[in-house]
């Protein structure tokens, strides 16, 4: 598979790959892995334009007051995929 980005975008698109499933950082965070200055808001614009979000776990980031926003499906639904991916590795990591 090929994603298409800007180099930007892509910078963003890896580090939300680098949060571990079943948790979540604030834009502002993701923002602290890149050595130039961007801002939060590009970094959530950039993380709205991943199509592909099995394969980049845009959920994953969340604004910086910690209010889930920004989702194409809505709020409603990033909270529940983020409800289940902290079920699911509660359950792996008991077993």
């Amino acid at each position: 598979m090929f994603l298409r980005g800007t180099r930007f975008q892509v910078m963003v698109w890896k580090a939300l790959l680098k949060i571990p499933s079943g948790t979540v950082v604030s834009y502002g965070v993701v923002v602290q892995h890149f050595g130039q200055l961007k801002n939060a808001r590009a970094v959530g614009s950039a993380r709205g334009t991943n199509r592909i979000g099995c394969l980049v776990p845009c959920h994953r980031g969340i604004h910086n007051t910690g209010t889930i926003t920004g989702y194409r499906s809505g709020p409603d639904r990033k909270r529940d995929i983020l409800a289940w991916k902290v079920a699911r590795e509660a359950a792996r990591a008991v077993t």
